[in-house]
């Protein structure tokens, strides 16, 4: 191959590998090359079906954003926070006293446990009957297999939350949380978790799968894959002018615009920003930081104020 041949990556590439990453980062399958092998043998399989019914499918080509960020993302590792998730923030939520009143409501439903070293708080199979948040102390949590043998997920020290699955989905708890150390947990009943916290999620949910639903790319995934993904979606809002991407940064995430309309900008050679797009409800950007090592070839502006998640 000549050296100083140009390969550039096919948009269907970029698409197939973005759509697999996806689906690998919401079902973290334990054998990723198994896991591998029976998706792209699925989705042979649908594709031949197709080609029977109604000719080469269309789908996944030409998404809003292949002709702006064509080697704009760098990803420094894969991982849940692939999208902007980042911990919950009640001060951007767009209702102030709406936000108010739920914070009071959670706090007053909450009631301080203090746990001793080696002390089990919750027991994989049994029913969820608590929602509870880390004040102090370290918590491991595992699971146990059918031969006995435990194993450990992780561990979370003097912040983080658990226990909320079983109370969103009503199944026995997936886990076991052990405390391997003295702390202190702020817990809520079920029926207060539900009545608060999950009315919210719900709705939060019905907005994100609106607009996933929009996305092209994302519509190969199950409807489950999908709910997971609204899950991880978190809000954030930008004012008029406020910068989103920059230019030569790395990468810090995928961005869906819920609300108004961005500017995509790059700089030419003289050193000048020029417009060379504009996206507005429903479109995304971002999203090749997942399949992509090369810093950011644009940057994206808020035109008014806008909300992505």
């Amino acid at each position: 191959m000549n050296r100083n041949t140009r390969l550039e990556v096919p948009p269907e590439l970029t698409n197939l590998l973005l759509e697999f990453t996806i689906s690998v980062l919401v079902n973290k399958p334990s054998n990723l090359v198994e896991y591998a092998s029976d998706y792209f043998a699925r989705l042979l399989n649908e594709k031949r079906n197709a080609n029977l019914t109604s000719g080469p499918s269309q789908s996944g080509e030409n998404h809003l954003n292949d002709n702006h960020f064509g080697d704009e993302d760098n990803e420094d590792s894969l991982s849940s926070d692939f999208i902007f998730a980042e911990h919950y923030d009640p001060a951007e939520d767009e209702d102030d006293n709406e936000k108010q009143t739920e914070m009071s409501e959670v706090l007053d439903a909450m009631f301080e446990r203090k746990v001793e070293e080696g002390e089990l708080v919750i027991r994989q199979g049994d029913d969820g009957d608590y929602f509870y948040v880390i004040e102090k102390g370290t918590f491991q949590f595992f699971i146990t297999g059918e031969d006995g043998e435990e194993k450990i997920l992780g561990e979370y020290t003097d912040s983080g939350s658990f226990g909320e699955l079983a109370l969103m989905y009503n199944m026995p708890r997936s886990a076991s949380v052990r405390a391997r150390s003295k702390g202190s947990l702020w817990a809520m009943s079920r029926q207060t978790f539900r009545k608060i916290v999950l009315k919210r999620a719900f709705l939060k949910r019905k907005v994100y799968e609106e607009l996933l639903e929009k996305v092209e790319m994302l519509k190969s995934l199950e409807s489950y894959e999908r709910m997971n993904l609204c899950d991880a979606l978190t809000p954030k809002k930008y004012s008029d002018g406020d910068l989103i991407i920059k230019e030569g940064d790395e990468a810090d995430g995928m961005y869906f615009i819920e609300q108004g309309t961005v500017r995509v900008t790059k700089t030419n050679e003289n050193g000048e920003q020029r417009e060379i797009s504009r996206l507005t409800n429903g479109a995304y950007f971002g999203e090749l930081a997942l399949i992509t090592h090369k810093p950011r070839a644009a940057s994206v502006y808020a035109e008014g104020e806008v909300k992505v998640a």
